[in-house]
C-alpha cells in the first residue's frame, strides 16, 4: 500500500519598493482543484477559495474503494498573516 500526502505552502509579499515577503504551510492536505481569487480592495490584502481534493483523480480512478473527500478553504492573506478558514463538503467524487 502507497499513501501519498500532498502539502501545500503559499508564498506572498507586497507590491511596493521594499517588499515584505513570508511563506506559510497550509494546513489543507491533498489535489487543489480550484482557486478563485475573491477581490477585496485593500491594499496588501486578498482572499483566495481553495478547493481541495482527498484524492488525486489517478489515485480515485485506480482505486475504486477510495472515497474522495472535498475541502473548500478561504485564505485571508497579508504578508503578515494567514488565516485559514476549511470546512468539508458533503459531496463524494469518483
Amino acid at each position: 500500500m502507497v499513501f501519498v500526502i500532498i502539502k501545500h505552502y503559499i508564498s506572498v509579499s507586497t507590491f511596493d519598493e521594499t517588499p515584505e515577503v513570508n511563506a506559510f504551510e497550509l494546513s489543507i492536505l491533498g489535489e487543489v482543484a480550484r482557486v478563485f481569487w475573491l477581490e477585496e480592495n485593500v491594499q496588501d490584502y486578498v482572499k483566495l477559495e481553495l478547493t481541495v481534493n482527498k484524492y488525486t483523480k489517478e489515485a480515485l480512478d485506480n482505486n475504486i474503494s477510495l472515497e474522495n473527500r472535498v475541502v473548500k478553504a478561504l485564505l485571508k492573506l497579508s504578508a503578515k498573516k494567514l488565516i485559514e478558514e476549511v470546512k468539508s463538503i458533503n459531496r463524494i467524487d469518483n
